[in-house]
């Protein structure tokens, strides 16, 4: 089998593994932020035990364009709260947080420090350092950008399932995977997945300020 149907099955297989655990009823946050790191992480580890990582040529003058993405994905986040929020039912969101996942007005500041700096480098290392560069750099790079953009999208399902109405969930995956293209020629451009990282942890930032400003947390 060759190394790029190794890492489509491998990162297929991993996503939908931790789609349906973050489904299950009643496990806490912190066991499925566990699971996700295990996972996100190790499954690229291992898999360079036995092929080596792709190595994509670093270019100069690599933060003008993630830079510019970061300020725009910023103030869209803040536009379309702004747009959409009488359409979204943050009280059953917020009900959900705290029930389901046991987080607490007291532990979300922790939470979101860790959305911001921690699970945006993973999700980046997993869906671009690992299934992007990979897929890029075995000339698969049609494949790298619609497979990895589309994963990145549906995984995120897990986490929006339920929250909205059909066409607004519909839309937001749409975004998701614009986003994920974005991301994929940002990785692309730089030659390194960090941009995207970049634009990633702004994004986060803001879709945390939201949430606080939406559930009263602030």
């Amino acid at each position: 089998m060759n190394q790029t149907k190794v890492v489509v099955m491998l990162s297929f297989f991993t996503s939908l593994f931790l789609y349906g655990f973050e489904q299950g009823i009643g496990v806490p946050y912190i066991v499925k932020t566990a699971g996700k790191l295990v996972l996100f992480i190790g499954i690229p580890l291992i898999f360079y035990k036995s092929f080596l990582p792709p190595h994509l040529k670093r270019k100069k003058e690599t933060w003008k364009e993630p830079l510019l993405f970061a300020t725009i994905s910023f103030f869209s986040i803040l536009i379309a709260y702004w747009l959409t929020k009488d359409k979204i039912n943050f009280i059953e969101i917020k009900s959900y947080l705290e029930m389901d996942l046991g987080i607490t007005p007291a532990t979300f500041y922790a939470v979101g420090i860790y959305i911001i700096l921690g699970n945006s480098w993973v999700e980046e290392w997993f869906f671009r350092g690992f299934i992007f560069q990979n897929l890029l750099f075995h000339g698969k790079k049609r494949l790298g950008y619609l497979y990895s953009s589309s994963l990145f999208a549906l995984y995120h399902l897990a986490s929006i399932q339920g929250w909205f109405s059909l066409p607004l969930t519909i839309l937001v995956l749409i975004g998701l995977f614009a986003i994920g293209l974005i991301f994929c020629f940002l990785t692309e451009k730089t030659g390194t997945y960090k941009g995207s990282w970049v634009v990633h942890m702004i994004a986060d930032l803001a879709i945390i300020m939201v949430a606080l400003h939406a559930f009263g947390w602030y």
